[in-house]
């Protein structure tokens, strides 16, 4: 069996690989946008959020599942094969049915008819998803594994990028490309997942044990995915692709932002889940405690530095003929707030304490929430509605799940304080870049220089204010500066 991962180190491996995830948008979206035209990107964006549904029916709720109840079972192989063979056919028979879904709806919606070629490319990741099973690499903390996969993927497609997308015409190109980083990740998947376990189809797939739980969490699968696409879906139907184009850069930021971000969080809940599992209570509350904030600590500052330079940030990832998406990106920031805290208390609290009915229920309330407020506001103010409605979204998962997260696990006693000291230490940041923002620089240059003036500001304004996060922090380096010595 594998050895167990200190969380220490997944974090930075996880850390590493979320750079990279970060990165490549960085380097091929600016590319892409001018290259494609804005239309052609909001075909793209239109397309991906399509399938987007139909690969999460397909995933069925199976990872969260499965990483939960088989890091209870990786010490046991046996038992481990017997589940993971029962999960990975569960998954194969809901990827079946959602081709089939797919099918029937691209031959019934005139409007997704007119896009099938760049659907069915992206489509293909449905299949290699599956079979990929993400879930049981993160049941075993694998996260090296992860991290050279995905980099090795993402290089070879940014140079197949650049050698076969030249003009507006090369849509279809940029669709096989983007669908080729992850069903190749997902192949080497497939083919190294022998040495946890053997997996295979199995009969006698104990369908009343697994599919309550996996279809509660797939519900809430379904309301998130509701308000996180909604919106370009929504925009595509009632504003065209120009629009959802437009929204597609100041989504894009926000996502990377989350990506970012989220990426302790993605490494903590195995740990989280099995500390709960086992009764340890002290560990938990501590791992948690201290993952939250962690996420805090970057979670304001970024925020504060969205929202200041949004215009730069557009202008790196595109152009000119993109820059009204600064206006959404201003909204997105107090959705990434909210998006974050609520991800601590569902993904750490309530799933690892089988409360799913609790994510679902706040979901179903934020999609319902979402889906009113674009129908009502997006023909009047666009994008800047869609990016509304996330607000409003987020913050209502993040309130319900909050609450009954507090019932469930309490965290620290000083990180409220910390979490004051945090968004009060927003004013240097927004005082930094609003500064360098008056020096007349380029964006990247504006970028570049505000990054470290903002950093030292805000470090100065916690540690002055004694911060407990931060002093932590100061004295775990000066103890491994003095073992270096």
């Amino acid at each position: 069996m594998a050895k167990q991962a200190s969380l220490g180190r997944n974090v930075a491996l996880n850390g590493i690989r979320t750079l990279f995830n970060l990165l490549f948008p960085l380097v091929t979206f600016p590319y892409v946008s001018r290259t494609l035209s804005v239309d052609n990107v909001g075909i793209y964006g239109f397309s991906d959020s399509i399938v987007s549904y139909f690969m999460m029916a397909a995933a069925l709720g199976i990872y969260t599942y499965a990483v939960r109840e088989g890091a209870k079972l990786r010490e046991d192989r046996g038992k481990l094969e017997r589940f993971a063979s029962e999960v990975f056919t569960i998954n194969m028979v809901s990827m079946l049915l959602s081709y089939a879904l797919m099918a029937l709806f691209l031959l019934a919606v005139p409007q997704l008819n007119r896009h099938a070629a760049v659907i069915g490319i992206l489509g293909i990741q449905i299949f290699f998803s599956v079979i990929g099973t993400e879930w049981l690499y993160a049941m075993f903390e694998e996260f090296a594994f992860i991290t050279l996969r995905s980099i090795a993927f993402q290089l070879l497609s940014l140079v197949l990028l650049f050698l076969l997308v030249k003009g507006p015409d090369d849509l279809l190109a940029y669709a096989g490309i983007a669908a080729f980083a992850g069903a190749g990740s997902n192949m080497v998947n497939f083919f190294c997942a022998r040495r946890f376990c053997r997996i295979r189809l199995v009969r006698g797939v104990p369908w009343r044990r697994h599919l309550p739980p996996i279809l509660v969490i797939f519900s809430t699968t379904v309301a998130i995915s509701i308000y996180t696409c909604s919106d370009t879906t929504m925009l595509g139907f009632l504003c065209g692709e120009h629009e959802v184009g437009i929204y597609a850069v100041s989504s894009k930021i926000y996502a990377l932002a989350k990506m970012l971000l989220s990426s302790v969080l993605i490494v903590a809940v195995p740990k989280l889940s099995l500390f709960l599992g086992e009764g340890r209570m002290e560990a938990y509350r501590g791992t948690l405690t201290h993952v939250s904030a962690l996420v805090s600590l970057l979670l304001f500052p970024a925020a504060a530095m969205l929202f200041t330079l949004s215009e730069e940030f557009v202008l790196l990832l595109s152009d000119a003929s993109y820059l009204e998406a600064a206006s959404s990106l201003r909204l997105f920031c107090p959705a990434l707030l909210f998006c974050l805290i609520g991800w601590i208390a569902n993904d750490c609290v309530l799933i690892p304490a089988r409360l799913e009915r609790v994510v679902l229920f706040s979901t179903i309330v934020s999609a319902s929430l979402n889906i009113a407020l674009n129908f009502v506001l997006i023909p009047l103010w666009k994008a800047d509605a869609a990016a509304f409605s996330t607000i409003a979204a987020e913050a209502s998962v993040m309130f319900i799940s909050v609450r009954r997260g507090l019932k469930v696990a309490r965290v620290g006693s000083w990180l409220g304080r910390d979490m004051l000291l945090m968004a009060a230490g927003c004013v240097p940041v927004v005082l930094a870049c609003r500064w360098v923002h008056g020096w007349g620089l380029g964006c990247g240059a504006t970028l570049a220089a505000a990054l470290p003036l903002s950093f030292l500001g805000y470090a100065a304004f916690l540690a002055a204010f004694r911060c407990h996060v931060v002093l932590e922090g100061a004295s775990a380096l000066k103890r491994v500066l003095a073992r270096a010595r």
